[in-house]
């Protein structure tokens, strides 16, 4: 995503020229091997010609190198900058900086915090609201916020009352399943970290941290509760 705009040497300049900052090839290589696809994960977006990153609009650019660096950027949508946060650390303890040359892509591991898909999928697409197509679902859906961090309230038909906790652990299992397939391909679809469920009256109510499953676990889970046939709406707030 580094490299969606703008090629090395500009990349390289504007580091040093603007933000007093030496960057190698390197690094932009490695973080731009994992950037794209925790964009997508995340945002159900994939990344394309009109997206990248972007540091220019930021009059307080930030940037730590430590066991847990950070730096902050722009997530460039149609020219729409979006305030966001790049972290990255490694698996064996050393502490890269934006300057290393000596970078194991392997080793390294980049990732997005900050990220707002509903956004961005309006500056892609004024008409769409969703950063899915999801057709023929079963119950009426409705999303008011998308986070990595949401909850879910599933309104019940009143047929399914009695069918409550069996459906949770249909939920349940289904989570599972996802976690542990991805985990044999080496977490390539993310890993949801956490969840929590409860009956409230006529709804089902997960608070779910996606964590690095983000959107694409969102719109598996979407697809396998319209499969059960028992909502009369799914709301993610």
């Amino acid at each position: 995503m580094f490299k969606q705009f703008y090629p090395y040497h500009l990349i390289i300049s504007y580091f040093k020229d603007h933000l007093h900052l030496d960057i190698s090839t390197q690094f932009i290589d490695c973080a731009d091997l994992q950037l794209p696809k925790d964009f997508s994960l995340q945002t159900g977006i994939k990344v394309n010609k009109n997206i990248g990153l972007g540091f220019n609009l930021y009059p307080d650019f930030y940037y730590e190198a430590d066991k847990l660096s950070v730096m902050s950027a722009n997530v460039i949508i149609n020219n729409y900058g979006n305030p966001a946060t790049i972290k990255w650390e490694s698996n064996s303890g050393r502490i890269y900086t934006l300057s290393d040359t000596d970078i194991d892509c392997d080793d390294i591991e980049f990732w997005f915090e900050g990220l707002d898909p509903l956004e961005y999928q309006k500056q892609l697409h004024a008409n769409n609201e969703l950063p899915f197509q999801l057709k023929n679902l079963t119950y009426e859906l409705v999303v008011t916020a998308l986070n990595m961090d949401m909850t879910i309230e599933m309104s019940l038909k009143e047929e399914q009352y009695a069918n409550a906790t069996k459906h949770l652990d249909n939920i349940d299992k289904m989570i599972d399943d996802y976690n542990n397939k991805s985990i044999k391909k080496d977490r390539e679809d993310g890993v949801v970290h956490n969840w929590r469920r409860r009956i409230e009256s006529d709804k089902l109510i997960y608070e779910i941290d996606t964590g690095s499953a983000g959107v694409l676990f969102l719109k598996k889970l979407l697809k396998h509760l319209s499969t059960l046939n028992c909502f009369n709406k799914v709301e993610i707030l």
